[in-house]
């Protein structure tokens, strides 16, 4: 994406990516992968990214703003 640097935080004992910490998001450093949640379906997302890279078969959420590559958070986000 951005080429910026993060760290990947994965589970021990399976290596699946959990959570990314990134450091230009300043206190907002934290990203958690809803799929590894018990119940990913609880949350919803703020803005789906990289859709230009998506497999033809997804649909993306209606009423959510998408974004063929990354996105400005400080136009997007409140």
């Amino acid at each position: 994406g951005s080429g910026n640097a993060h760290t990947i935080c994965r589970c021990t004992a399976c290596g699946t990516a959990i959570w990314s910490h990134y450091a230009r998001l300043g206190t907002l450093s934290a990203g958690v992968r809803a799929g590894t949640l018990d119940d990913p379906g609880s949350v919803t997302p703020t803005v789906v990214i990289f859709t230009d890279f998506a497999m033809p078969w997804v649909v993306h959420p209606e009423g959510i703003p998408r974004f063929p590559e990354y996105y400005d958070m400080a136009t997007v986000l409140p």
